[in-house]
C-alpha cells in the first residue's frame, strides 16, 4: 500500500462541453502532425536539440493534467438518487490500479454486501484506462463519486467514517453491518480507540464458528491496516501532522503513520473484527517479488466466496460484539522504507491536506524529464 498521493480522476468516456473523443480529449494524429510541421520551419541547427516526442509527451501530460483537475472539481455522482445526507455515513475509499479482473470481481462482490446501498462509493484510479472507467460508471446500485482533493458533500460532516480498500479486496456480505456493531462495542470496550478495522491477518481470523461475533483490541500498528477506517477526528490529526507524515522517507503510508501514531498520538488503540470481514486476495504488487498469476489470485475469489458461503451462519450475528482478547504489547517502529524523497511526492502529498498551501519547497524544473 502507497500514501495517497495518486491523482483521481474522472471517467474520460463521459461526455463533456469540451470534449466528443470516446478515448482521448483530442486527436493525437493531428497534435503529432502540427509538432512536425513546426519542425519543418525551423533551420536544420534548430531542429537537431528539438526532441519532439518530448514535446508532445510534456504537453500531452500537462493537458491531461488540466483535464482531471477539471473534472474532479465538477465531482459528479452517479446514482445520486441513492445518497442521502442522512443514512449515508459510510465512505468506501477503493484504491484502482490497472487490474481490470480484479476490479470487475469487486464490483460483484460488492452487490452483496448488506447496507452497501447506503453508502457511498469513491474510487481513486492512478492509471487512465477507458475500459476501466466504463466498468465503474456502469455501476447502479450504489452511488459514486470521483474526487481529488476534498469532497464538497461531505464539508460540515463529522461524523462519517472513510474505509480504506483497494481492488484486490473481498468484504465479507456483514461487513457494514459488523462495523456498526464494532462502533457500539467501541463505547463499552475501548472508547479511546482511534482505529476501526475489519481485516485480521492471523490464521485464527478464520474461525468464524468461534469468533464470528467477537473483537479484538490492540495498539495500532502497520499490521491492523486491512480494511482500515479513517474517522473525522483522525483526518484532523493527520493534518496537524501532514508535514511530518508527507516527508517521512517511506513509501508505505501506513508505516508512515505508524511513526505518527508512536512519536505524535501516544500509541493509540484499535479495535478489529476477530474474524476477519476483509481478505486481501491479490499477489501481485510492489511487496511481491515472487512471480504473481492474476488467474490464481481469481481462483482465489472464488475460494473466497466459497468460505463465507459456508460461514454464513456465523454471519450477521444477533448478539452485541463482545471482547475476545485485548493485546498489550507494543511493536516497535523499524526503520522507514525509502522511496520517498522526492520533493514532488512531498508536495503532492501535503496538497491533499492543505488546499491552498503554498509554502512548498521549490522543484528544480532541470531535473524534470
Amino acid at each position: 500500500m502507497f500514501k495517497v498521493t495518486s491523482i483521481f480522476y474522472y471517467d474520460l468516456q463521459q461526455q463533456s462541453t469540451d470534449s466528443s473523443s470516446s478515448s482521448l480529449p483530442y486527436d493525437m494524429k493531428e497534435k503529432t502532425k502540427k509538432f512536425s510541421n513546426l519542425s519543418l520551419m525551423l533551420t536544420k541547427n534548430e531542429i537537431k536539440p528539438l526532441n519532439l516526442s518530448l514535446i508532445i509527451n510534456r504537453t500531452t501530460i500537462e493537458y491531461y493534467r488540466q483535464y482531471v483537475k477539471r473534472k474532479n472539481n465538477e465531482q459528479f455522482m452517479y446514482n445520486s438518487n441513492l445518497f442521502s445526507s442522512k443514512t449515508t455515513r459510510y465512505i468506501l475509499l477503493v484504491q484502482v490500479h490497472t487490474r481490470i479482473v480484479y476490479l470487475k470481481k469487486f464490483i460483484e462482490m460488492l452487490q452483496a454486501v448488506e447496507t452497501i446501498n447506503q453508502s457511498l462509493v469513491i474510487f481513486s484510479h492512478d492509471f487512465i484506462d477507458s475500459d476501466i472507467n466504463a466498468l465503474v460508471t456502469n455501476i447502479t446500485f450504489v452511488p459514486l463519486n470521483f474526487v481529488f482533493n476534498s469532497i464538497e458533500i461531505l464539508k460540515n460532516r463529522t461524523d462519517y467514517l472513510l474505509l480504506l480498500l483497494e481492488e484486490d479486496f473481498y468484504l465479507s456480505p456483514d461487513a457494514l453491518v459488523f462495523l456498526k456493531k464494532m462502533e457500539i462495542a467501541k463505547e463499552l470496550l475501548c472508547p479511546e480507540c482511534l482505529f476501526y478495522t475489519l481485516g485480521n491477518l492471523e490464521k485464527s481470523g478464520r474461525q468464524f464458528e468461534k469468533l464470528g461475533s467477537k473483537v479484538s483490541i490492540a495498539y495500532w500498528h502497520a499490521r491492523y491496516n486491512l480494511g482500515m477506517t479513517i474517522s473525522h477526528s483522525l483526518w484532523l490529526l493527520l493534518v496537524k501532522y501532514a508535514e511530518e507524515f508527507c516527508t517521512i522517507d517511506d513509501y508505505n503510508w501506513d508505516w508512515s503513520l505508524v511513526y505518527l501514531a508512536q512519536q505524535r498520538f501516544h500509541f493509540p488503540r484499535v479495535i478489529y473484527s476477530s474474524a476477519t470481514r476483509v481478505i486481501h486476495l491479490g499477489s501481485c504488487g510492489t511487496h511481491h517479488k515472487k512471480f504473481c498469476s492474476s488467474e490464481s489470485d481469481i481462483a482465489r475469489w472464488t475460494e473466497t466466496d466459497k468460505f463465507y458461503q459456508n460461514n454464513r451462519k456465523y454471519l450477521f450475528p444477533t448478539t452485541t460484539a463482545s471482547l475476545h482478547i485485548k493485546y498489550d504489547g507494543k511493536r516497535p517502529f523499524k526503520q522507514p522504507n525509502g522511496g520517498w524523497s522526492d520533493v514532488r511526492d512531498r508536495q503532492l502529498c501535503l496538497s491533499f491536506a492543505f488546499k491552498d498551501y503554498k509554502n512548498l519547497s521549490p522543484i528544480d524544473k532541470k531535473n524534470i524529464v
